[in-house]
């Protein structure tokens, strides 16, 4: 794994290390930090390929991203069984006729209702979270203080309740 230089700024009256590397045992703890300052930006996090993103909106996660294929809206609403393979395929080449999202395009297709689209954008920010923190080797950071895109949909995470469900997905194994 690639060291990057620690870089800290002041942000909301302390100090923020704003990118660096990070093991899974320290990602509660950024969390702890940026929700206790209430701070809003972007956590990046980093390891070999995958990239992935969560949105902090006042010290919450309100928000995920990432650039794996099994992290893709569509991928989780398979998965979680609301589209079929077939809904999944048409709504993919939609997505690339029209640039619209796939969430809309499902929809309007009425293969889920806008409630299944809540259901299953929860499932994806949950999944996302879950998988950096389950990162064992952790990887690199980097954080953007400042705005969120405007085209994101905030979601309230309940970001205990993610960590509970891991520890118990931990134990069972």
């Amino acid at each position: 794994m690639t060291k990057k230089r620690r870089c800290s700024v002041m942000i909301g009256g302390f100090f923020l290390v704003v990118n660096g590397t990070y093991s899974f045992t320290d990602l509660p703890g950024i969390f702890e930090g940026l929700r206790a300052k209430k701070i809003t930006g972007i956590l990046k996090l980093f390891q070999e390929k995958a990239v992935k993103s969560l949105y902090f909106k006042e010290g919450n996660i309100i928000y995920a991203s990432s650039s794996e294929d099994e992290d893709r809206l569509g991928d989780v609403l398979l998965k979680i069984g609301k589209i079929t393979k077939e809904q999944y395929r048409v709504s993919s080449d939609l997505i690339k006729k029209t640039g619209k999202r796939q969430g809309s395009i499902l929809v309007e297709m009425g293969a889920i209702t806008p409630k299944d689209l809540f259901e299953g954008l929860k499932n994806q920010i949950l999944e996302i979270i879950s998988s950096v923190i389950l990162w064992e080797e952790g990887g690199n950071y980097e954080f953007q203080d400042g705005e969120l895109p405007p085209n994101i949909i905030p979601l309230p995470i309940d970001l205990q309740e993610i960590l509970t469900g891991i520890i118990v997905k931990l134990e069972t194994e």
